[in-house]
């Protein structure tokens, strides 16, 4: 079924007011005047963006497993980080596999961009995957508690479906790796 849609759905911004800023993100309540005139407000974060890497060592993912205190939960994720002013992308998530995994790529290759919460959070993540790592040596954050972990491909799949991967940007790089591999189950 097609949706006609007579109008634009651009939604102007009246006011903007800053509510907080810190270390990674800035809330802001916006005013804005809807397609069909009427005013509301829209609560946005804004995030500078991340990046993201699906490392891949002899069939297998390297993955992280860390507590997120917003969800009070444990998640396996592939590396990822915010960028860094206007840090490369490309040289984001180089950097964060290295921290995080402890291992280099030598070369990494971009998968996709994605949003991570388009109804309010101005945050894209980009995605890159690399095959060709060397091992190095970890070095996290210092506020950062993780453990590295070496999951068979076709495994860390079938638990994507089976709903046991939970994170986002973990499960859109694999699903993506998988079908420009054509890997299934």
């Amino acid at each position: 079924m097609t949706n006609n849609i007579d109008f634009d759905l651009y939604e102007r911004t009246i006011e903007t007011k800053d509510i907080y800023e810190g270390r990674i993100l800035r809330l802001q309540l916006l005013t804005v005047e809807l397609p069909n005139g009427e005013i509301s407000t829209r609560e946005v974060i804004r995030h500078n963006g991340a990046c993201a890497i699906l490392a891949i060592k002899e069939g297998k993912f390297v993955i992280v497993k860390q507590f997120r205190k917003a969800l009070d939960e444990t998640l396996l994720e592939i590396p990822a980080g915010k960028i860094e002013n206007d840090e490369d992308p490309a040289l984001c998530a180089m950097r964060e596999l290295e921290e995080e995994t402890g291992y280099r790529a030598n070369s990494i290759h971009f998968l996709m961009d994605m949003y991570s919460a388009a109804g309010y959070s101005s945050e894209r993540i980009h995605i890159f995957y690399a095959d060709d790592l060397q091992e190095t040596q970890a070095h996290p954050d210092e506020d950062e508690f993780l453990s590295v972990h070496e999951v068979d491909i076709i495994d860390f799949y079938r638990m994507i479906l089976n709903g046991k991967i939970k994170d986002s940007k973990t499960i859109c790089a694999v699903l993506k790796y998988a079908a420009l591999k054509n890997i299934s189950v």
